[in-house]
């Protein structure tokens, strides 16, 4: 299996659910759990690919804060075998922190997050040696990354360079600067996988043919759009895209951490050599496991329990209408 770099936003998670109203201001509105776990689209996946048991073949860079919530991080990362010696521990700035509600009724969620940590990740955070070492480098969390939203397209250029497989995720623009952060780092990515809504504010369309067109004219691809319940679209360069649709018969407890998920099991699969069709099946599956847990990652299993998940719940191909 190919070496992954990950990089990328590494949080706390304080998670309520359920929450299925706005409480009235001044009142204290009940739920049945609150419970804090690591979050951030780069610790997520880091501790979802040691859950399926490939852990050894990943390595993760990030900015914390050098206060409680970061070394709670840094302890569960390690409680889960990931590799955090490369670290940044910082104590001018809080470890980012968001807060998310569950809504049961709709299969969904909301949150407030305090970027902190985030927004003081830079290149000068990530050594030359972490991508070296490395075969595919996945940078997750763009757009909440400070001053390396603006350096990664350098980054990336350099990692071509270097003959590295480019993989990019992103994260909501609090800043609403979206296609501004972006659109120079699209040459240099060999995957982009953002979710449809994130799309839509980065093109200003609906239309996901529209949103493709748009990403290929500014020198995008291969992309997976990650589309909710409709599963996934798959659009490889100079091939008509088309839907992975999500795992069947799947029970959903809690939808935190599934794109990371199907962005964990994806790559799980490239790095085995498999081709992005299957690749996205598998990430299907590790997306359907997730979903079925409470928080970000306590439903992802093995990589032998997904596969044999994904031959009773199979993740059908459709066209894209």
């Amino acid at each position: 299996m190919k070496k992954i770099a990950i990089i990328g936003l590494a949080c706390v998670d304080i998670v309520a659910s359920p929450v299925n109203e706005y409480p009235e201001m001044g009142s204290i509105f009940p739920t049945d759990s609150i419970k804090q776990f690591v979050g951030g689209n780069a610790a997520n996946s880091s501790i979802d690919f040691c859950r399926l048991g490939v852990g050894e073949n990943i390595s993760l860079c990030r900015h914390l804060g050098d206060d409680p919530m970061g070394r709670f991080v840094i302890e569960e990362l390690k409680n889960h075998g990931v590799d955090t010696q490369y670290a940044v521990m910082d104590p001018t700035v809080d470890t980012t922190v968001s807060i998310v509600y569950i809504n049961t009724e709709v299969n969904d969620r909301y949150a407030v997050l305090c970027p902190k940590s985030a927004y003081a990740f830079r290149r000068a955070d990530i050594p030359d040696a972490f991508i070296d070492q490395s075969d595919i480098v996945f940078v997750t969390g763009h757009m909440m990354l400070g001053q390396f939203d603006y350096e990664c397209a350098d980054f990336f250029k350099e990692c071509k360079e270097k003959g590295k497989f480019t993989v990019l995720d992103v994260m909501w623009d609090l800043q609403g600067k979206w296609m501004e952060k972006i659109e120079k780092v699209l040459p240099y990515i060999d995957l982009f996988m953002p979710s449809y809504d994130e799309c839509r504010y980065m093109t200003g369309t609906e239309d996901i043919r529209e949103m493709i067109r748009i990403y290929r004219e500014k020198g995008t691809r291969d992309m997976v759009i990650k589309w909710g319940k409709h599963g996934v679209v798959i659009a490889q360069y100079g091939e008509e895209p088309y839907i992975v649709s999500p795992c069947e018969n799947v029970n959903v407890l809690d939808t935190v951490g599934a794109g990371d998920a199907f962005c964990t099991g994806t790559l799980t699969a490239l790095a085995m050599g498999k081709p992005l069709q299957e690749a996205a099946q598998l990430g299907s599956a590790v997306s359907a496991f997730c979903i079925q847990g409470s928080g970000t990652y306590s439903g992802v299993r093995s990589l032998e329990e997904t596969v044999a998940f994904l031959k009773d719940h199979p993740a059908r191909i459709q066209p894209l209408d």
